[in-house]
């Protein structure tokens, strides 16, 4: 078996047939046994949109500063389409500083909680968050976890960025625990609980 990666640049968004047909070198034609798999058409759908990202995180530390940067940024080049639309919730901030947000988003008032706020974004990037504080309550945030599993479920898509306190020790025994792209336990918990060893 041998990888090969093709690029191909769509000029248009729309459903194309690509079809790949593969020819051994001169001289080993012969050994191909089964021509008739050579060719293989594949059915890619090009969409032209601009995605919907929720960052949130406890504190702006170094990682969500960068992120929060890199998705709420001003196109690089007078013309090019913005390919991101990003919202910022972090938490430790006063209610009266305005919450990161790129140029076309409004700054959040208050985190999303509800399954038609959230189900709105294609991609949420959870950092080291106190997922108690997301509602009033913790059983409300309870719920916005539920949610959260729902949304990856029916296709949004879910990161998650380490933290020294809380993610993603604190998501075990939560309905994100299912989701979280490692295997965490709560042994990786320091003798305080609080916070995660090495991951």
């Amino acid at each position: 078996p041998t990888s090969v990666t093709l690029r191909e640049t769509f000029a248009e968004a729309g459903t194309f047939d690509v079809k790949v047909h593969v020819v051994l070198p001169e001289g080993l034609a012969k050994d191909d046994a089964i021509a008739d798999d050579n060719t293989m058409t594949h059915r890619l759908r090009v969409v032209d949109q601009t995605i919907k990202v929720l960052l949130v995180d406890g504190n702006l530390r170094h990682e969500s500063w960068f992120l929060k940067n890199l998705l709420v940024r001003e196109s690089r080049h007078v013309g090019d389409p913005r390919r991101i639309d990003a919202q910022a919730w972090i938490q430790s901030f006063d209610q009266g500083v305005e919450q990161p947000h790129g140029k076309d988003m409004p700054a959040l008032r208050a985190f999303p909680t509800t399954r038609q706020e959230l189900f709105a974004y294609d991609v949420i990037v959870l950092g080291d968050v106190d997922w108690r504080r997301l509602a009033p309550s913790e059983e409300r945030s309870r719920d916005i976890l539920g949610i959260l599993r729902d949304f990856v479920a029916e296709g949004g898509g879910i990161a998650f960025v380490a933290g020294e306190d809380r993610n993603p020790t604190q998501y075990l025994d939560t309905p994100l625990q299912d989701v979280l792209p490692i295997s965490a336990r709560p042994t990786d918990r320091d003798k305080e609980g609080s916070r995660a060893t090495a991951f």
